[in-house]
């Protein structure tokens, strides 16, 4: 399977773990810049939904690559990482590459 390059998980929470680092470990043949993302907090339906399309969006619409898609998002959606605003809690979006 050489043709992978994300696993991304919508659901809350799981990058808050140790799912992304057991993933990364498992990979053997799979491409340099492969990817895991999601969440290390509890996203309302709300912002997830914008971060999903947005993220999405630049991978599959604009070509980007995993990680070029998340520095995007990171850099355009001020609450999809650390950083909370006054009407969305900070998602905790992560990306982790091998």
């Amino acid at each position: 399977m050489n043709n992978l390059q994300l696993v991304h998980f919508s659901c809350c929470e799981i990058m808050a773990g140790r799912t992304d680092e057991a993933i990364l470990n498992s990979r053997s043949n799979w491409k340099e810049d492969f990817a895991v993302s999601g969440y290390t907090s509890s996203v309302d339906w709300g912002s997830s939904a914008i971060i999903e399309f947005y993220y999405l969006n630049q991978i599959l619409e604009n070509g980007l690559i995993p990680t070029e898609a998340a520095q995007a998002l990171l850099r355009d959606i001020r609450f999809s990482g650390t950083t909370a605003t006054p009407y969305m809690d900070a998602a905790g979006f992560e990306i982790q590459t091998p």
